[in-house]
């Protein structure tokens, strides 16, 4: 198919295949974006993951504290509703469509998709809406090379 653009019926950004099915995934916009990352800090914080970054530096702290996540069950029940109402925003925003035999692509059948999908379809959602490190270097500018050692 031909390349589309933004606010063209039937936009998407990327193909993303599972288990054989076709899924037309579309980058979010700036807006939504931005709205993704505010959802993603409350879930953070929520779950006081807000220092994560620092614990990711002593793998101790870090593992005491998902341990002690992990034997909260109120709060695991909590977050697992919350990031599956976070996938579900994804998806409807991001899921442009799918090539599911009689199906059409709609809020409520988004809902019905297996988990494991969901999640794999949101993750895709979020790469297509940011540039990596080789997209962003559009200027061809030097790159840091790693110390050898």
């Amino acid at each position: 198919m031909a390349v589309k653009l933004r606010g063209d019926e039937g936009y998407y950004a990327a193909v993303e295949t599972i288990d054989g099915t076709k899924f037309f995934v579309a980058d979010l916009a700036d807006e939504q974006f931005d709205e993704f990352l505010d959802k993603a800090k409350e879930l953070q914080d929520a779950a006081g993951l807000g220092d994560l970054a620092q614990q990711a530096l002593e793998p101790e702290a870090m593992v005491a504290r998902l341990t002690q996540l992990q034997m909260d069950i109120g709060l695991a029940k909590s977050m697992r509703a919350s990031i599956g109402e976070l996938i579900d925003w994804l998806l409807e925003c991001g899921l442009a469509d799918w090539n599911l035999s009689g199906v059409e692509c709609t809020s409520e059948a988004r809902k019905l998709l297996p988990s494991r999908v969901k999640s794999q379809l949101a993750a895709a959602i979020v790469r297509e809406s940011q540039l990596s490190v080789g997209e962003a270097n559009f200027l061809g500018l030097p790159q840091r090379r790693p110390a050898e050692g």
